[in-house]
């Protein structure tokens, strides 16, 4: 089960709450919150703190969604810092970087990150 919440807290800025299961089962509901977010502010940041179970298809879609924030001159940041059974996943997927990749021109990869 996934629930998600959009709140603009400030001049174009919102905070989307994923909470719950970000697995395949729930990956199209991810995806078009997130686009539905990043369509309606600049700066978006992730409260995944309520997350239960996480797999490699929500941290392809996280991927996908920070190229499409760089490409609207936005920003994709996690609101507070992501609980372990998320960082668990980062770390066995091997997405841990020490530079972000060629689309990320502000530096602001997810996957750039001490605990990953």
């Amino acid at each position: 089960m996934l629930n998600l919440t959009y709140n603009e807290t400030g001049e174009d800025i919102g905070v989307l709450s994923l909470m719950g299961e970000l697995v395949i089962a729930n990956a199209d509901e991810i995806k078009n919150g997130l686009l539905l977010a990043l369509g309606d502010t600049k700066q978006l940041k992730l409260n995944i703190s309520d997350v239960t179970e996480v797999d490699l298809s929500c941290i392809q879609i996280l991927c996908a969604a920070h190229r499409f924030a760089t490409k609207l001159k936005g920003h994709l940041s996690f609101a507070v810092e992501p609980p372990e059974v998320f960082k668990d996943v980062v770390r066995a997927t091997g997405v841990a970087r020490h530079k972000g990749c060629v689309h990320d021109v502000n530096n602001s990869c997810l996957w750039l990150r001490d605990w990953a």
